[in-house]
C-alpha cells in the first residue's frame, strides 16, 4: 500500500463505470445502494480517464470497500453559519478505509487508502489543540428536546448582547432578557429567519429538531433553569426577567460563535453512540440517550480524539465465507445464506 493518499475527482456515471470494470457488485451494507452516485451517464468516460495514474490494485481495494463494506461510519463536518459537509467512510476486509463524499448532481469526491493513524489524524486534528476548558462551563444535564432548544436560544441572546468575539466584553454587563425574547429566538430558528442559530446547526448535526414551542412552555423552562441557579429571576415585573447567573456565564460565551461543528455515526454497528462536537471557546460534546434526552459537556480534544479512535477502529464482525455479507461479532450463521461461519464459541 502507498503511503501516498489518492484523491479522484467522480463525475456523473464515473461510480458505474469503474465498480463495472472491477466487477464488484454493491450489498446491501454499502452507503452506495440505491445512491444516484451509480446512475450510469451516456456517454460515459473511459476507466483510463477516471483512474489515470492509479494504481489498479490500490483502486480496486477501495471500491470493494464502498461496495461491500466491513464498517461504514457516516460524518459531517462543516461550521455554524454554513451546511454541513458529508461524507462516508467505508472500511473493506483488508482493513483499509476509504472515504467518499458527494458533492451533489452525481460528482463525488474518492480518497483513499487511509490507514487507522490517518484516519484518526485526519478526524482529530482541527481539535487536538483544545485542552480542557479554561474558562468556567457550567455542564449541562440531560435534557428534553424543547428544554435543549431554549437553552441554544439562550446563546443566541448572549451572541445578540455581544455580537463580536471580543475579549474586552464586560462581564459585568448583566444579561437580561424576558421570555418572549428567548421565543422569538426559537421561531426564527423553526420557520428559517435565522438560519444561523445555535439551534439549526445542532439540528443539522443530527440533533434534536426545535419544534414551535408555546411562551408559557419556554417560560416554565426558564423557571426551571432558574430553580438549577443558570438563571436569576425577577418576578417584580409585569413579564417576569430573566439574568444569566455569573457562574453560567461561561457557558453561553464558550458557544455563542461557535465555529466548527462534527459529528460522526456508525452505520453497521447500533452500540457504539454517535459522537457530536461543537468547537468554540470551548469544545463541547453533545450527547443523546435512547430516550431522546441529550447531555451538553465540556471536553478536552484529547478525550474526543480516544472516542473517535474507539469509533472508527476495526470492528470484530467479519464476513460469510459463502457469500460474504457482514457478519455480527458473536454470529455462527449468516443471516443472508444460513451457512455456518468460521466463527466458534469456547
Amino acid at each position: 500500500m502507498t503511503a501516498t493518499l489518492l484523491d479522484i475527482s467522480l463525475q456523473p456515471g464515473d461510480l458505474a463505470v469503474l465498480l463495472a470494470a472491477a466487477g464488484l457488485d454493491v450489498s446491501s451494507d454499502s452507503p452506495l445502494a440505491d445512491s444516484p452516485l451509480l446512475a450510469r451517464a451516456i456517454p460515459a468516460r473511459p476507466r483510463a480517464e477516471i483512474a489515470a495514474g492509479v494504481d489498479t490494485g490500490e483502486l480496486t481495494a477501495a471500491l470493494r470497500a464502498l461496495a461491500m463494506p466491513s464498517q461504514v461510519i457516516a460524518g459531517l463536518r462543516g461550521a455554524r453559519r454554513m451546511e454541513p459537509w458529508s461524507f462516508v467512510l467505508c472500511r473493506g476486509s483488508s482493513g483499509a478505509c476509504v472515504m467518499l463524499a458527494d458533492e451533489g448532481g452525481g460528482c463525488a469526491r474518492l480518497r483513499f487508502p487511509y490507514s487507522d493513524a490517518a484516519l484518526v489524524d485526519w478526524l482529530a486534528g482541527p481539535f487536538r489543540r483544545f485542552a480542557a476548558p479554561e474558562i468556567p462551563c457550567v455542564e449541562i444535564p440531560a435534557l428534553a428536546p424543547s428544554g435543549m432548544a431554549v437553552m441554544l436560544a439562550l446563546m443566541d441572546v448572549f451572541r445578540d448582547r455581544y455580537p463580536d468575539l471580543d475579549p474586552d466584553w464586560n462581564a459585568t454587563a448583566p444579561v437580561t432578557f424576558t421570555a418572549a425574547e428567548v421565543l422569538d429566538k426559537l421561531a426564527a430558528s423553526v420557520d428559517g429567519r435565522e438560519p444561523s442559530s445555535n439551534v439549526n446547526a445542532l439540528t443539522q448535526l443530527g440533533g434534536p429538531k426545535a419544534e414551535a414551542l408555546s411562551l408559557e412552555t419556554v417560560e416554565a423552562l426558564l423557571f426551571m433553569f432558574s430553580n438549577e441557579g443558570y438563571l436569576e429571576m425577577d418576578v417584580t415585573a409585569s413579564m417576569p426577567e430573566f439574568t444569566m447567573a455569573e457562574a453560567f456565564l461561561g457557558t453561553p460565551m464558550s458557544l455563542a460563535w461557535w465555529d466548527m461543528s462534527f459529528a460522526l455515526e456508525s452505520r453497521l454497528d447500533g452500540s457504539l453512540e454517535p459522537l457530536r462536537v461543537v468547537q468554540g471557546l470551548a469544545l463541547w460534546r453533545f450527547s443523546t440517550g435512547s430516550d431522546n434526552r441529550t447531555t451538553m459537556r465540556a471536553v478536552s480534544g484529547q478525550a474526543i480524539e480516544v472516542e473517535i479512535r474507539a469509533l472508527v477502529a476495526a470492528p470484530i464482525s467479519s464476513r460469510c465465507p459463502s457469500c460474504g455479507e457482514a457478519l455480527g461479532p458473536k454470529a455462527l450463521f449468516c443471516r443472508h445464506c444460513g451457512g455456518r461461519t468460521s466463527l466458534r464459541t469456547t
